[in-house]
């Protein structure tokens, strides 16, 4: 099983955004988007490999060979490093797919249309999530969702 999800960035009224497959649950994805990705160029970045099929710490073996101060490896969908983000266009050879939509609802149709669960939306230089199937039907930012969840489980 998979929690597909949309990540999105808002640029001049437009909404580009990219497919995750696995792991979007706000308590992985979420805290990745947080912590690695939280600056526009860095999402930028993101957003520009096209969709993806998990998200990692790093964009790409370039990045992670620069962080960790090594030799850059060879990634590819057969043969993923740890770490570096799988995207479906650099490492399948997939055709590149970023999608634009110019309001919230047409942001939540695409997310609805590839039965994403969640939608992150990287707005204001914070991250907010949607959660289409859960209770309450807002934007929150992500650390605002997850302490509702961590205080909802106790």
């Amino acid at each position: 099983m998979s929690t597909r999800s949309i990540i999105a960035i808002s640029n001049d009224d437009i909404f580009r955004n990219i497919y995750c497959h696995f792991d979007g649950y706000v308590e992985y994805l979420g805290i990745t988007l947080n912590t690695y990705y939280n600056n526009p160029t860095k999402v930028d970045e993101l957003i520009a490999l096209g969709d993806i099929s998990i998200l990692s710490k790093f964009i790409s073996p370039t990045h992670k060979a620069l962080s960790e101060g090594g030799k850059e490896q060879e990634h590819s969908f057969e043969k993923q490093l740890t770490d570096v983000t799988v995207a479906y266009h650099r490492d399948r050879g997939e055709p590149l797919r970023i999608n634009e939509c110019q309001t919230f609802r047409s942001l939540l149709d695409d997310a609805i249309s590839c039965s994403a669960e969640f939608v992150y939306l990287f707005i204001g230089n914070k991250w907010y999530v949607f959660d289409l199937y859960g209770k309450k039907n807002e934007w929150l930012s992500i650390s605002e969702y997850l302490k509702q969840l961590f205080a909802s489980e106790q």
